[in-house]
């Protein structure tokens, strides 16, 4: 959760601790800091990206920050091509809903 008080899913916009933590584990070349990163990341955002965004409003900040902390983690680690790959999928998907 992002504070005591949220419920249910937390929200994602501004949710980048984990880019900072992967971008620290990559200076400080420590891999147990980028793996506390990817976990944390794989926990908050893997289920939302993989669903396209599929909450009933979804705020282009909670886009921007998933991208941000995936790309941090892309860049960190060895799986920038994999991580790439599942957010160039989403396309424009992930936030303009399809018409109909």
């Amino acid at each position: 959760m992002n504070s005591a008080d949220e419920r249910g899913n937390p929200h994602l916009w501004g949710h980048v601790q984990e880019a900072a933590q992967a971008a620290a584990a990559a200076d400080l070349e420590r891999p147990d800091l980028s793996a506390g990163a990817e976990a944390s990341a794989e926990a908050l955002f893997a289920s939302v990206i993989d669903a396209a965004f599929p909450a009933p409003h979804v705020q282009a900040y909670d886009v921007q920050a998933a991208i941000c902390v995936m790309d941090a983690l892309a860049t960190a680690t060895a799986r920038r091509a994999e991580l790439v790959r599942d957010l160039a999928g989403l396309g424009s998907s992930a936030v303009i809903p399809p018409a109909g």
